[in-house]
This record gives C-alpha cells, structure tokens and sequence, in this order.
C-alpha cells in the first residue's frame, strides 16, 4: 500500500452551496444570462439533482454561453463570484477534515466538476496542493465553447484522480474521497 491523498469535491463537501446555481443566478442577476438561459441552467440543475443530467449536453449549454468571450473575462468575473459568493459558504466541517489529513501529511486535492478557474481559486483559498477539474477550451485567448474529455463529473473523475495520483506517487486505492 503506498501513500494516500485526501481527494475532495467542491459542492457540498467543502462549500455548503451548489457553485454551479450560484453562478447561473449571479449571471442573471448582473443582466449577462438572458430569462431562457435562466431557465435552460435551471433545467439542467434540476436534472443534477435527480441524477439524471447528460452532462456533455449541459457542458456544452453552459460553455454555450460564454463562446467568443475573453478567457481572461471569464477568469476576472470568476474571481469576483468566487470572493463575493462562494467563501460566505465554505463548510465548516470541511476545514476540520481538511486539517486532519494535512496533520497526516496527505496530499489534499480538489476533484471538481467546477470550472477550472474556481477551482484552481478553491485550491488557493483551502491550501490544497491540487486541482482537478474539467478543462475548458479557449483558442487566441477567446472561449471556443468547448470542454475537454473526460468531464470531471461522477465516472469522469477517475481518469484525472488516477493521472494525478500516478504522477504523485499516491495510492488511489488507500486514498481518501469526499
């Protein structure tokens, strides 16, 4: 048995919200996601919930959204969203698990089917040593609208926790998931 990471997801285990609505709602709110793009977020969240969401398709509608725009706008109303919004919610529990693991010397690693720039901003903010998340495409600085595979979402987790692990020298099999 070689040496365990502390593997974390963002959503409801170190923050107490769904980041994905937080966003859609602020998105809205600030005029930039029109009532149907509301309502189509809505959908797919409420198929989140149930378990029954195509997340390729709701990928694709998501990063839809964004097409043609600066990455580095999106990085910037990232930061914003993520400061103003999402550390009033961090999970207090999370923090005492955190701890532990850091005081057994486990790498701690975010696996996160949250953007990449939220997450690498939840790796900052929790002192994590890595994130993992699915990549969002850009060419010539612009969002393209597309994703890389695999979605770092249920099943899609395993490819990017297995590479990091490799990579580390961790043993996925004695590690911790949350």
């Amino acid at each position: 048995m070689g040496k365990p990471a502390a593997f974390f997801d963002l959503d409801g285990t170190l923050i107490t919200i769904n980041g994905g609505r937080s966003w859609i709602e602020r998105e809205h709110r600030l005029g930039r996601l029109s009532r149907l793009d509301l309502m189509k977020g809505a959908w797919f969240l409420g198929l989140y919930y149930f378990g029954l969401v195509n997340i390729e398709r709701a990928m694709g509608a998501a990063l839809g959204t964004v097409a043609g725009q600066p990455e580095e706008d999106i990085r910037s109303e990232t930061t914003r969203w993520f400061h103003e919004e999402v550390v009033l919610h961090c999970a207090e529990g999370g923090w005492a698990f955190l701890e532990a693991h850091r005081a057994l010397g486990h790498p701690l690693v975010l696996l996160t089917s949250s953007s990449p720039y939220a997450a690498e901003l939840a790796r900052q903010h929790f002192g994590l040593d890595a994130a993992l998340s699915t990549e969002y495409l850009s060419e010539g600085g612009l969002m393209t609208g597309g994703f890389g595979q695999p979605i770092c979402y249920g099943a899609g987790k395993i490819h990017p926790a297995e590479r990091w692990a490799k990579g580390a020298g961790v043993d996925v099999g004695a590690s911790y998931f949350y």
